[in-house]
């Protein structure tokens, strides 16, 4: 049974990323994308809830895609994966803003699953702290204001 949790994952390494995707498959709604623009296409045409992507790809960095993605979709998560530290450690700190969580090579499934279903939970409290702030009324001006009982001057 899938669960209502749309996830594009994103790996140039074909044999990773028909790995990962049945590791994925039976617990979220899943799209694959094999280049940061295949994804980038996905992301023009559909709402995905989290974007879980490998760091190295060619052309455009996973950081790179997930800046990307957050100018589609402002409420999507972000799971990236890297195969080492160093390489993460030699990004820039304002390149590595916005990452919501980041596993590092070699992860169990449960450990990626469990990431992704915290990525959700992050996903759910940014849409309802939009809806709230969007669902609250607007401050009247003074002159639209009913009158109190002090401001009725009686004949």
């Amino acid at each position: 049974m899938l669960k209502e949790c749309n996830v594009l994952l994103v790996d140039s390494e074909d044999a990773e990323l028909g790995a990962t995707g049945t590791m994925l498959s039976g617990h979220f709604q899943l799209r694959l994308a094999n280049s940061g623009e295949t994804a980038l296409g996905l992301l023009e045409k559909q709402s995905f809830d989290v974007l879980c992507t490998n760091l190295k790809l060619p052309r455009r960095n996973g950081l790179q895609l997930l800046r990307l993605a957050s100018g589609f979709h402002p409420q999507i998560a972000s799971v990236l994966i890297a195969d080492n530290r160093e390489y993460w450690e030699c990004c820039a700190p304002q390149e590595r803003q916005g990452t919501f969580s980041l596993l590092f090579k070699p992860f169990t499934p449960d450990e990626l699953i469990s990431t992704i279903w915290r990525a959700m939970a992050m996903v759910n409290l940014k849409r309802a702290l939009a809806n709230n702030s969007q669902s609250r009324e607007k401050p009247r001006r003074l002159e639209q204001l009913p009158p109190t009982p002090s401001d009725l001057v009686t004949p």
